[in-house]
C-alpha cells in the first residue's frame, strides 16, 4: 500500500484526496504504484501542460492554455480548477478512474474550496428559455404564463413572493422600452445545449414581455425565480400522461440553487425565495425529507437576510398601522410562507420527529402584511389576474396590522393573513402531539387544551359561514384546520378502537374525542364533495389548478379515522363506506396535480389495507379521462 507521507506530485495533486483514491480504483497496490509513477513521469516531460482544458473552460466554451497546477483563466477569477483526464500509464481496466487536479492551496484560507457561482455562465435568457421547453406536445408557453400561474393558484395561500413589488420590478425592466404595442411579444431563446457548436445566447435573444429587453437588467436570479414559479404550477399528469416530477428541469434549478446558496454569503432574497418554493415543490410531490432539507436550507440563507416577521410596539397595540417598505413586507410574507410549509412537512409521518426549522411565533408576532394584493391594472374579463402592461398605480394606505392572537375573520384579513393564522394554530397543535408521542402510554385530559380546541373551531366556523362557496381560496384554511383537530385527537383512536360504544358513552374524554373526530372527518369529507363536483363540472381541469398540496395528506387522515370508526360502529358501515369513497375520489383527482396525494393513495392501501380501486366511482374514471384526454391506469 503507499504510504501516506509520500511527497505530493509536483502537477498539483490536492492534498485533499488520496491518489490512491483517484488513480487506478479497483486495482492492487502495485498496480496504482505503477500507475502513479507513470503519471508523474508523464507530467514531468509535458512541459507542464494538461491534457485537455479544464472543465471550467470547457463547461464555459473557453480557450484555457492548459497550464499546471491551475489555468490562467481560472487563477484570474479566482475559481477553482479542475482537469479531467484518462487514467494514463498502466491501462486501469474498465473500472479506471480520472485524474483530478486542484488548486494547491493551503486548506485554511483556500479559495478553491468555495464552490463556483453556478450562474456565473449562465444568461437570464437562457433560464426563461427552459419555461418553453418544458412545455408539453401542443402546449406553448412562455414566462408570463409561469408568473400568471403562480399568481392565480399558488400566491394566495403561499406568498413566497411580493405580488406589488414584484410588478413594480416588471416594469422597471419595461419602462425603457419605447413601443406603443400593448401586446407581449415573445422571442424564444435556443434550449440549453453542450454542443461545443452552439453559440452563447445573446442579450438580443433574450425572452422579453414588451418589446425588447437588454440582458443585464433582469438579474439571473429573477429569471430562476421565474422559473421555480412555473414549477409549482405543473401538473404531476396532463393531456400527454404522466409527467415525471423529479425531471431535468427540477434536477438543473436544485441544484444551481442549492450551490448559490451555499456559494454567496449575502444571497439574494429571490434565491430564498427559489429554496422555499422548491421545498414546496419536493413536499407536494411526496418527498417530505427532501423538502425538509431544502426548507432548512432556505430558512438558514433567510436569517442571513433577516428575514423574520413583525412584531407589536412596546405597548401591545393590536392595530398597529404598517409603515413598512415593500421589501420589509416581502420578508415578512416570505418568513410566514417558510412557517406554513414547516407545518405542513410536520404532519407527514416520516417527517413529525424532526425539529421544527423555525421558532414558534410568540403572540406578538404580527400576521403578514399586503403581500398578495396587487396595484396593477387587470386584464379585461378577468379579474384578478396578472396584468401584462404591468401598469402600477400608487400604492393603498396601510392596512391594519394583526397579531397571531386576534380571532380569524374573512373579512377583516386577506387570504394569505388567514393560512397564516390558522397555520399558527394548527403549529400548536402539532407541538401538543409531539408532547404526547414522546410519553408513551399517556393521553393528556382533554381539559388541557380545550381552549385551542375552542379556538380551531370558531375558525373552522368562520371559514365555513363566510367562504365555504370559494374553497379556491380557503382549502388549506380548511385542511389545516382539520388537521390540528387529528393532530389534538388522534392519539385516542387506539383506545377507542379497543372500546365499545356503550364504553365510550361513559368516558367523557372518549366521548369528546370521538366527538371530535367525527366533526373534522365530515367537515372534510363535505369539502371534499364540493371540490369533487366543481372539478368533474370544470372546464379542461382549471378546477384542479386550485388544489393546495396539504389538501391530500388531510384526506389520508380522514380515510384512516373512517376505517376505525366502521370498526367501532358497525351499523355505520356504509356511512363509513361512502365518506371513504369520496375522500379516495378526492385524492384521485388530487394525484393528477400533486404526486403527494399518489403517495396518500398508496400509504392507505399498503398500511391500511385499503385497495384504491374499492374506492373509485366509475363516473371519476369518466371525468378524469375527460380531463387528461386519455386512457385511465387502475394499476397506478
Amino acid at each position: 500500500m503507499m504510504k501516506a507521507s509520500r511527497p505530493l506530485v509536483t502537477t498539483g495533486l490536492s492534498p485533499l484526496s488520496d491518489t490512491s483514491s483517484v488513480l487506478g480504483q479497483g486495482h492492487s497496490p502495485h498496480q496504482r504504484d505503477r500507475m502513479e509513477a507513470s503519471y508523474e513521469s508523464e507530467h514531468a516531460n509535458n512541459g507542464d501542460l494538461a491534457h485537455r482544458a479544464c472543465e471550467k473552460c470547457r463547461s464555459s466554451k473557453r480557450k484555457c492554455d492548459k497550464t499546471l497546477p491551475y489555468c490562467t483563466r481560472c487563477t484570474r477569477l479566482n475559481a477553482k480548477c479542475v482537469y479531467l483526464a484518462d487514467s494514463v500509464g498502466v491501462n486501469p481496466g474498465g473500472n479506471g478512474a480520472p485524474v483530478v487536479i486542484f488548486q494547491p492551496h493551503g486548506l485554511t484560507n483556500d479559495v478553491s474550496l468555495r464552490g463556483v457561482d453556478p450562474l456565473e455562465d449562465i444568461t437570464a435568457s437562457q433560464i426563461l428559455s427552459l419555461i418553453p421547453t418544458d412545455a408539453q406536445m401542443g402546449e406553448k408557453l412562455d414566462w408570463s404564463d409561469a408568473v400568471r400561474g403562480y399568481f392565480d393558484y399558488v400566491h394566495s395561500w403561499y406568498a413566497v413572493v411580493h405580488r406589488n413589488l414584484f410588478e413594480q420590478q416588471l416594469a422597471a425592466l419595461t419602462a425603457a422600452v419605447d413601443s406603443p404595442q400593448s401586446q407581449v411579444t415573445q422571442v424564444y431563446s435556443p434550449p440549453l445545449t453542450n454542443s461545443p457548436s452552439e453559440k452563447s445566447v445573446t442579450p438580443s435573444q433574450t425572452v422579453t414581455a414588451l418589446g425588447s429587453m437588454s440582458e443585464p437588467q433582469m438579474s439571473r436570479e429573477f429569471a430562476l425565480l421565474i422559473v421555480t414559479m412555473h414549477m409549482v404550477t405543473r401538473h404531476r399528469y396532463t393531456k400527454n400522461g404522466e409527467r415525471p416530477m423529479f425531471d431535468e428541469l427540477y434536477h438543473f434549478v436544485k441544484r444551481v440553487v442549492a450551490l448559490a446558496l451555499l456559494d454567496s454569503p449575502l444571497p439574494r432574497i429571490e434565491l430564498v425565495q427559489c429554496g422555499a418554493l422548491l421545498a414546496l415543490y419536493e413536499y407536494g410531490h411526496g418527498d417530505s425529507l427532501l423538502a425538509y432539507r431544502t426548507l432548512s436550507e432556505a430558512a438558514g440563507a433567510a436569517r442571513v437576510l433577516e428575514v423574520k416577521p413583525g412584531q407589536m410596539d412596546g405597548e401591545g397595540a393590536a392595530d398597529l398601522k404598517g409603515e413598512l417598505t415593500m421589501e420589509e413586507e416581502q420578508k415578512g410574507g416570505l418568513w410566514w410562507s417558510l412557517f406554513i410549509l414547516d407545518q405542513f412537512i410536520h404532519r407527514d409521518e416520516v417527517s413529525k420527529n424532526l425539529p421544527f426549522v423555525l421558532e414558534s411565533p410568540e403572540l406578538t408576532t404580527l400576521l403578514p402584511g399586503s403581500v398578495t394584493a396587487s396595484n396593477c391594472s387587470r386584464v379585461v374579463g378577468h379579474p384578478g389576474r396578472f396584468d401584462v402592461k404591468y401598469i402600477c398605480e400608487p400604492p393603498p394606505p396601510p392596512r391594519q396590522r394583526l397579531p397571531i392572537s386576534v380571532e380569524l375573520n374573512t373579512r377583516q384579513m386577506e387570504s394569505f393573513q388567514l393560512s397564516a393564522k390558522v397555520a399558527s394554530l394548527l403549529h400548536r397543535a402539532l407541538r401538543h402531539e409531539h408532547y404526547v408521542r414522546t410519553r408513551p402510554g399517556y393521553l393528556p385530559p382533554v381539559n388541557s387544551f380545550s381552549s385551542l380546541d375552542a379556538e380551531i373551531r370558531r375558525a373552522t366556523m368562520t371559514l365555513l359561514q363566510d367562504d365555504v362557496a370559494n374553497w379556491q381560496v380557503t382549502l388549506d384554511c380548511f385542511a389545516m384546520c382539520c388537521s390540528a383537530l387529528f393532530s389534538l385527537y388522534l392519539p385516542y383512536l387506539p383506545v377507542l378502537e379497543t372500546k365499545s360504544a356503550a364504553e365510550i358513552k361513559q368516558d367523557a374524554d372518549l366521548s369528546m374525542a370521538l366527538a371530535a373526530l367525527r366533526f373534522a372527518a365530515q367537515l372534510s369529507t363535505d369539502i371534499s364533495c364540493k371540490v369533487n363536483a366543481d372539478i368533474k363540472r370544470g372546464e379542461e381541469g382549471v378546477a384542479l389548478k386550485y388544489i393546495v398540496a396539504p389538501a391530500a395528506p388531510t384526506c389520508y387522515l380522514v380515510v384512516k379515522t373512517y376505517a376505525s370508526l366502521r370498526r367501532i360502529f358497525p351499523e355505520e358501515w356504509d356511512h363509513c363506506q361512502e365518506a371513504m369513497v369520496d375522500k379516495f375520489e378526492s385524492l384521485r383527482f388530487f394525484s393528477y396535480r400533486w404526486g403527494i396525494a399518489e403517495k396518500m393513495m398508496r400509504q392507505l392501501q399498503e398500511v391500511a389495507g385499503l385497495d384504491r380501486n374499492e374506492f373509485i366511482k366509475p363516473e371519476t374514471l369518466a371525468s378524469i379521462s375527460i380531463l387528461t384526454s386519455g386512457p385511465m391506469d387502475l394499476s397506478r
